[in-house]
């Protein structure tokens, strides 16, 4: 049926959605948006709508790469090694060598996904680093190294020895370091190889990768500009901490289109990595919803917010991104829903982006 009448739904739902982006747009939130939902079984979305008047369409996806990137790259690799999420850091290096702090090595792989290895959320890798890293380009790579397992042993000293949940870019970086370290490949390299081994993505199809390993990917959707770098960041990472350590990261660094994305979200549900990551986190999910939620899965986050809940009433499982992206997946449903903006332009902090998620994945929900 909606096959049927997905063109009058199609033009409907667009006059609903162009009311929301205009009105936040408008309001100087940002300057461009993309917003889509589609079929996990199908190659392209069912429902897209763009607001940005230039051919500008590849965005900073900041923290997506956590649940895109370095998420299935973990579990992939579990399954090429027969490891377990359960065993440790150490453990799953092995005789890799890697001089992480002991006390990150004694950590599960499963706490660190799940944002409950006691790690705390932040800490700084940037101060006096930012301007080594050039975009994409990670030179002077043994120099960073040292320096960004310094500030770990630094941020190990304050590991809170609890399970409680702290949503940690230090959990991410070491998840990073990780993957690195154990398969001998950059992470930008391991995903591109994933993208068209497992995905089959041909690097022709997809605009999706770290601008440094892709020079295909030219038109960048504006961050805004950076006092601490004192330009405007267009195809260079909005994350200071990412910049600084090169600009791929396991918490921060992937660029993608809209589309591209969307297209990324089918191939994975398709794939023997995407079914098993799929399963393993709609099985972690508490439903119904407690309160307070547990939004922590295996990498990525329970639908469990006033914001996310309209798509799949706690159900679906995503990710959120500080640049003004989201996305949800709702597996018994098989469907989908992203919201892809480039909100940090009007600045670091703006309440209003939750309020539009909220509108958006309202209508999205209702199509």
């Amino acid at each position: 049926m909606r096959d049927l009448l997905s063109a009058e739904v199609t033009l409907t739902d667009k006059r609903d959605i162009a009311g929301v982006v205009g009105h936040y747009k408008n309001k100087g939130l940002f300057t461009h948006a993309f917003v889509a939902r589609g079929r996990l079984a199908d190659t392209k979305p069912f429902f897209i709508y763009k607001d940005y008047a230039d051919s500008d369409d590849i965005f900073d996806l900041a923290s997506l790469t956590k649940a895109l990137v370095v998420t299935p790259l973990l579990f992939r690799w579990r399954s090429r090694t027969g490891l377990s999420f359960d065993q440790t850091v150490g453990e799953w290096l092995g005789s890799v060598s890697l001089a992480l702090d002991p006390r990150i090595k004694e950590l599960s792989v499963r706490r660190l996904l799940a944002h409950t290895s006691g790690l705390p959320a932040w800490r700084n890798f940037w101060m006096c680093w930012l301007d080594r890293a050039p975009p994409g380009l990670k030179k002077n790579k043994e120099e960073l190294l040292i320096h960004e397992i310094d500030v770990l042993r630094r941020a190990a000293a304050d590991i809170s020895g609890t399970s409680n949940q702290v949503y940690s870019d230090i959990g991410f970086i070491v998840l990073g370091l990780l993957m690195e370290a154990v398969s001998g490949q950059s992470l930008d390299k391991q995903f591109d190889d994933f993208c068209v081994r497992d995905l089959q993505l041909g690097s022709g199809n997809s605009v999706l990768g770290f601008p440094g390993s892709r020079p295909d990917m030219q038109a960048f959707v504006s961050t805004g500009i950076c006092l601490i770098r004192g330009r405007q960041l267009r195809g260079e990472v909005h994350d200071e901490n990412c910049a600084a350590l090169g600009g791929v990261t396991g918490h921060a660094g992937l660029f993608g289109t809209g589309e591209s994305v969307c297209a990324f979200f089918s191939a994975l549900a398709q794939s023997s990595v995407g079914r098993r990551l799929l399963a393993e986190n709609a099985a972690a999910r508490q439903l119904p919803l407690q309160i307070p939620a547990n939004e922590g899965l295996l990498g990525w986050r329970q639908a469990a917010t006033v914001n996310s809940l309209p798509f799949g009433n706690g159900a679906a499982m995503g990710h959120l991104g500080f640049t003004g992206c989201a996305f949800w997946v709702w597996p018994e449903a098989g469907e989908y829903v992203t919201l892809l903006t480039n909100r940090v332009i009007s600045g670091r902090t703006s309440p209003e982006i939750s309020a539009m998620r909220r509108e958006v994945f309202t209508v999205l929900a209702a199509l």
